[in-house]
């Protein structure tokens, strides 16, 4: 009913792109699918970044710069991909 509708749209919000799961567009349904996959996506990717092991260099945990006692120069360690240049942006 339309009572119904409404109760749904404000329990979802008028601005979020959620309530194009409602409507009968084909282009509002592959928006929200778009909007999920993407947000998945994201947690996806936070979930396998978030793993803590100090000794792994490639850890989330890390310096991006290792200074070895017994040398003069430091290494750089920054393991930043393209991918998480994308994820970046996308933020």
């Amino acid at each position: 009913t339309s009572r119904d509708e409404k109760y749904a749209l404000s329990a979802i919000g008028e601005e979020s792109t959620y309530k194009f799961f409602q409507g009968k567009s084909w282009f509002g349904w592959m928006i929200s699918l778009a909007t999920v996959g993407v947000q998945i996506w994201l947690l996806f990717i936070f979930v396998t970044a978030a793993d803590i092991d100090l000794a792994d260099e490639t850890s989330a945990l890390v310096y991006t710069w290792k200074c070895p006692r017994d040398r003069v120069e430091c290494e750089f360690k920054g393991d930043s991909t393209p991918h998480g240049w994308v994820l970046f942006f996308i933020l």
